[in-house]
């Protein structure tokens, strides 16, 4: 394999706002995934990139868990 690779870790930490069951009212939600980057460069160009993160500490993942047939 030719090329260089970059490897970062990560940690994204956002609020999440969601409606909530009366109108007027909603809820916030702190959402923190750490995850890391890899990328491959090949000739002054990105070549590849792929992101790992823990799904089951990440909110969506957490409840896409939960539905095993759509």
């Amino acid at each position: 394999m030719t090329g260089d690779h970059v490897i970062t870790e990560w940690t994204l930490q956002a609020n999440v706002r969601e409606p909530g069951y009366y109108v007027g009212v909603s809820l916030t939600f702190p959402v923190s995934v750490h995850g890391v980057s890899i990328v491959l460069i090949d000739n002054g160009k990105v070549a590849d990139w792929s992101d790992y993160y823990d799904k089951l500490t990440s909110r969506r993942g957490a409840l896409a868990s939960y539905f095993t047939e759509w």
